[in-house]
Order: structure tokens, then C-alpha cells, then sequence
């Protein structure tokens, strides 16, 4: 049996696990990833290798500093200044987190925005006294994070790229913010769905018992007798993280640098930096990994792209052709990693830009834009995974992910059409 075949068999099995409530997000996560290796598809050093990502040290570290703003009264120096704006109006912080994450997004890594303000978040939630609850508030976060990264063409790694293999191909190279006329309006009908339908959907759907913020947080008198040098430390341990980020610096070594300096200086204790690190999220983060290169080593993605497209291409127009790429490009990186999924769907569609001789910027841009709107499953893109803390279901992600996957399907379709085909 072909390796691609087994991967894909592999696939289908880790869907009907995700389907099963009784059966953990990690375990399964972790299941397909061994069954990868088991069966030859990757090498079990392979699989293995997501443990090592510096995506994962970039997770833990930031759980920790992100602990460290509570343990400092950081976050409840924030929290008290955001709560005299929205008070325990969940809708309204929910509107507030859209957009200030979607702004953060814009300029830096989408993970790094969540890890930033999940504590504020928790801060609030503690503060509200229940009234604000983590599984309304996490999930818009992580929406917010990824779209926002799809603004530019300097936001996401998976824009970068495709834009770079665009101009290698002999194309025009994308402007800065070309990505930003076809992707804005989906930000911004999604931040409209959450104020007026997402919150009560959510209400409706999320109907499980959240796992509450860790123990301990520090409320606005045991702020007072905290130094206000660890208060000011840890905001500028947190600067220096983004800088170094900003500047090419490995996530992992960055993130964890950080967590030292901190524990170094008894802005948090090491128990404390230990319990703060949500082990499941970075199980799931770290299998997806291998699992990810199982379906990109094997071929696997590949069948599902160039099936997709000779069972669709046919239909002639490019600007369906666009709508066809977004969707396989969020198909792909729902169980990919977003760099693999644009490794494997670019090059297919400079081809069939170049075979139907038209412009393939608006094709590019399609497929780009529907990588990176992965928000059905919490195994693709790092955010949507570390927002996993409040103990979303695989149906949580399926159907409030696939609905704004959808609603982004749509608008950014109709922004193609009337930039580039009207």
C-alpha cells in the first residue's frame, strides 16, 4: 500500500477519534502520530520532532511569563484599567479583544497576541467574579490572532512564503498590503458576527464546564505589597521576548530566556512556572507536529490539493478557481502545519495560473489567505491551539471555527471578485 494511502487512512481515523467526546484531543493527537510512524509513513525520530520545535519552547515559556503577570499584579493592573471601560459586559470585552488582538496580529506572530493577552483575560475573568467567563473570551481571541495575521504580506510565515514563490515563479511580487484589501473585510464581518450572533451561538454551543484560571491570582490589595519592581520587570522581560522575536530571534530560545529571568528573580517560583504550562496544549501542539509532516513527507497532501483542483479545475473561470483554492488551502491546513500546506498548494497553483494564462495573484492570494483561516481544528495553526486552555471540544473548533472558516470563505471570495475580476 502506498505510504500517501496509509496517511490518508490515517487521517480519516484521527477525524472519527476527534468525533469521539470520551476520547482526549492529546490522545488522539498523539495516536496519529505514532500510527505515522508505526506504519513507516515518517521515521519515529520524525514524529518525534515536534517536541523539539522551538514552536513548543515559545509556548511553554510564554505560558509562563504570561503566569508571571499574575504573580507580579501585572495583569491586574491592566484588567482594572480595561474593566472601567467594559465592566462585566462579555459581549462587549469579547469586541474588544477582536480588535485589539486582530491590531496586535497585524505586526506581531499570532501565538505571541495570544500568549499576551490570555492573562489579561484570566485577570478579568477572576475580577468579573464568573460574569466573564474564559470559553466566550479564549476562542474570539484566537480567531481575532489568525485573521489578523493574514493582513499583510510580513504578518504570517505562510504569506511570506507564498509571496516569495510568487515572484521566484517570474509573477509580480505581492505589495505589502495587498493581502490587506482581501482580507479585511472578513476581519471585519467577523468582529460584526461576534457582537450580534457569535456570543449567543458560543453560549448555545460551548455547554461544558471551562476549566477555571490557575489558583492564586492576585487581587488589587495583595497588588499593593508586591514590589513594584517585579511589576515593572515583568512588562519589561515580556518587551525585550517581542523584541527579540521581531528581530529573527529563535521563538523557543527567546520565550524561555525570558521564563528564567523571571523565576531567577522570584517574579514567579518554579512551582508556580511549572503549573502554569497547560501540558495537553502543548501534547496536542507537539504531535500535531509530527503528524503534520507524516501527511506532507507521504504525499498525502498533495493527492487531496491535485484531486480537488482536476475534479473542479475544469470549470474554467480563475475567479472560481480562487474559491477552490481557499477551500483546499483551509482543508490542508486544518491537519497540516500552514508552511507545509503552502509548500505543497503554491506551486500547484502557479501552475494552473500558468496553464490557464492568467494573472496568479489573485490565485495566490486565495490559496494564502484559506491556509491561514485554519480555525476548524486545534492541531493546525499554533494560536488556535493555545487557546485551548478553557477545554474546547474538536466539535467547539468544527463548528464555531468552521462557521467563521466559512464566513471568511465568503467575504474574502467576494473582495477577490471585485478587485481582481470585476
Amino acid at each position: 500500500m502506498e505510504l500517501s494511502t496509509v496517511a490518508l487512512i490515517i487521517l480519516a481515523s484521527a477525524l472519527v477519534l476527534y468525533c469521539i467526546p470520551a476520547v482526549p484531543l492529546a490522545v488522539t493527537t498523539i495516536l496519529a502520530m505514532l500510527a505515522m510512524a508505526a506504519t513507516g509513513v515518517i521515521s519515529f525520530a520524525d514524529a518525534y520532532s515536534g517536541f523539539s520545535n522551538s514552536a513548543i519552547f515559545l509556548m511553554a515559556g510564554m505560558m509562563v511569563i504570561g503566569r508571571a503577570w499574575f504573580t507580579t499584579g501585572l495583569a491586574a493592573r491592566i484588567s482594572r484599567i480595561l474593566y472601567k471601560f467594559v465592566g462585566s459586559n462579555e459581549k462587549l470585552l469579547i469586541a474588544v479583544i477582536l480588535i485589539i488582538a486582530s491590531f496586535i496580529s497585524v505586526f506581531l506572530n499570532g501565538s505571541l497576541t495570544v500568549a499576551i493577552l490570555m492573562p489579561v483575560i484570566d485577570s478579568l475573568v477572576v475580577r468579573s467574579g464568573g460574569r466573564i467567563s474564559r470559553k466566550q473570551t479564549y476562542f474570539p481571541l484566537g480567531v481575532a490572532s489568525v485573521l489578523g495575521n493574514n493582513l499583510t504580506t510580513i504578518s504570517a510565515t505562510s504569506m511570506v512564503t507564498a509571496g516569495a514563490l510568487l515572484n521566484e515563479a517570474g509573477f509580480r511580487q505581492l505589495g505589502l498590503f495587498e493581502p490587506t484589501a482581501v482580507n479585511l473585510p472578513a476581519l471585519l464581518i467577523v468582529i460584526g458576527f461576534y457582537i450580534f450572533l457569535g456570543h449567543d451561538l458560543q453560549s448555545r454551543w460551548f455547554d461544558f464546564e471551562e476549566i477555571p484560571p490557575a489558583q492564586g491570582q492576585i487581587t488589587d490589595t495583595e497588588q499593593n505589597n508586591i514590589p513594584i519592581f517585579k511589576t515593572w520587570f515583568t512588562l519589561a522581560v515580556t518587551f525585550c521576548v517581542v523584541v527579540l522575536l521581531v528581530c529573527g530571534a529563535d521563538s523557543g530560545f527567546a520565550a524561555l530566556a525570558g521564563a528564567c529571568a523571571l523565576i531567577l528573580t522570584r517574579c514567579i517560583t518554579e512551582k508556580e512556572a511549572f503549573s502554569s504550562i497547560s501540558w495537553s496544549v502543548i501534547i496536542i501542539a507537539a504531535g500535531a507536529i509530527g503528524f503534520s509532516k507524516g501527511m506532507d513527507s507521504s504525499g498525502a497532501g498533495e493527492i487531496i490539493a491535485s484531486t480537488v483542483i482536476n475534479l473542479f479545475g475544469g470549470l474554467g473561470s480563475p475567479f472560481v478557481i480562487c474559491i477552490i483554492l481557499f477551500i483546499i488551502g483551509s482543508l490542508l491546513s486544518n491537519f497540516m502545519s500552514d508552511n507545509a500546506s503552502v509548500a505543497i498548494l503554491i506551486p500547484i497553483t502557479l501552475a494552473v495560473a500558468q496553464g490557464m494564462n492568467c494573472d496568479a495573484t489573485p490565485l495566490v492570494l486565495s490559496a494564502a489567505s484559506g491556509i491561514k483561516v485554519a480555525l476548524a481544528t486545534p492541531i493546525s495553526v499554533t494560536p488556535m491551539t493555545m487557546i485551548g486552555v478553557p477545554g474546547y471540544r474538536f466539535k467547539d473548533y468544527l463548528r464555531m471555527g468552521g462557521l467563521v472558516n466559512a464566513i471568511s470563505l465568503v467575504v474574502t471570495s467576494v473582495a477577490v471578485y471585485v478587485i481582481y475580476f470585476a
